[in-house]
């Protein structure tokens, strides 16, 4: 009897401390005991203002209480109001070069989770880089399905297309189909991204691998989280490249609301699917509005309802871009003032361009995280290093700071 276990086997093991909400709990409990000013806490990636409060955008006050009760008490349809999804069609893509439809998700993990389950089956691998955002591996446990990473960087900092390429290949060869992952722009948890040159030659390679197996299905996902944070010229240019794919490539986006309307609690996102022929995508948006209802049933209203408000309303939209502007600027001047000073001091980091986060490479990421929480500094152990949260540090609280992280790594 005392092997008997009333799960399943295949959902044993899965039970795993988040990292992340961990050091954030410790965070929270040294500003209660010495003062929030006291404590610098880089561990949580909630976008937060230079007083510490939540970085909350007026035009998204002012839209939600626009809102009557009948359109948002409803259930929305599973696969998302028709409006949100042309509207976040017609937002991410504008004039699109070929056929898209988007359907609504429980934020972009709602789109990673529900790609991973419908595009691979059961004990398959997908594909991203070896610096990823740590719930990609808890979906792949998940859904037994396995993940396989590439090295992210070039020994010159640059994104690793050819490791890229040659995961998709061994995929293609073992499984016959691939999913291959990339999350940018501002990528969690280095704050990289793709040149246009990388973006074309991953393309490039893509394309070159779908039409010499044919029969074998590619699908590229854009995690798209962090959207607003990057140049909008350069995610224009990177939907732009993606396009004329042959039939067995697809490509696809993730979008969150939680990042780009600093509503994280609204769980609203969107998957997007792109491909030269109609029929296919609405296959595609049919069977994951199927999985939707067997998984969370439909996707939370509000979320919907608030983008599409906004979008709709001339002066809301222009109100809502100046704030994003904003807060990207103060974000991504955050990352480049810890970088400036960490290049002038040395301490190593990960290619760093916008975003959230970068990491701190290092053998001992504990070791180094428990050091740095004796001094009331708190970031993320991850993999290969620890992760700060420029997001949620006041700019005060970033001058020096690379110093005083240096003496520990």
């Amino acid at each position: 009897m005392e092997n008997m276990n009333h799960l399943a086997p295949h959902a044993r093991f899965k039970i795993e401390e988040d990292n992340i909400f961990k050091v954030g709990a410790k965070a929270k409990a040294a500003k209660e005991q010495f003062g929030a000013a006291q404590v610098v806490d880089g561990s949580i990636g909630i976008l937060l203002d230079d007083q510490g409060q939540l970085a909350l955008m007026k035009s998204v006050d002012q839209a939600t209480a626009l809102l009557k009760g009948e359109e948002l008490a409803p259930y929305a349809p599973i696969g998302g109001l028709a409006s949100f999804n042309e509207d976040v069609v017609s937002y991410l893509f504008g004039q699109p070069k070929g056929p898209v439809k988007a359907i609504a998700t429980a934020g972009a993990t709602g789109a990673v989770s529900q790609m991973v389950w419908n595009m691979l089956s059961m004990g398959d691998m997908f594909i991203t880089h070896d610096y990823f955002w740590s719930p990609y591996r808890a979906i792949a446990r998940n859904y037994v399905r396995k993940l396989v990473t590439f090295q992210t960087f070039t020994e010159t900092g640059g994104f690793n297309v050819a490791g890229a390429l040659e995961e998709v290949r061994r995929c293609l060869d073992i499984q016959g189909r691939a999913l291959l992952v990339i999350n940018v722009p501002c990528h969690n948890p280095t704050g990289m991204d793709m040149t246009m040159e990388e973006a074309r030659s991953l393309k490039d390679g893509l394309v070159a691998l779908a039409r010499n197996n044919p029969q074998k299905p590619i699908t590229l996902l854009i995690d798209g989280a962090y959207w607003e944070f990057g140049d909008a010229t350069a995610n224009s240019a990177l939907l732009n490249t993606f396009t004329n794919l042959p039939d067995n490539l697809l490509f696809t986006l993730a979008y969150s609301i939680s990042k780009s309307l600093t509503r994280y609690g609204f769980r609203t996102g969107a998957l997007a699917f792109c491909h030269s022929r109609t029929e296919v995508i609405d296959e595609l948006v049919g069977t994951f509005v199927s999985s939707i209802r067997a998984t969370w049933s439909n996707t939370t209203r509000i979320g919907q309802a608030v983008f599409s408000k906004i979008y709709r309303n001339t002066e809301l939209r222009a109100q809502l871009q100046a704030e994003q502007t904003a807060f990207a600027t103060l974000c991504n001047q955050r990352g480049a003032t810890f970088v400036a000073e960490s290049d002038r001091i040395g301490l190593p980091h990960t290619p760093y361009k916008k975003g959230f986060f970068t990491i701190l490479p290092t053998a001992n990421p504990q070791q180094v995280a428990d050091r740095l929480a004796q001094e009331r500094i708190f970031l993320v152990p991850m993999k290969n290093g620890v992760r700060i949260a420029f997001c949620a540090l006041p700019t005060h609280q970033i001058h020096g700071l690379a110093e005083r992280i240096a003496k520990f790594i």
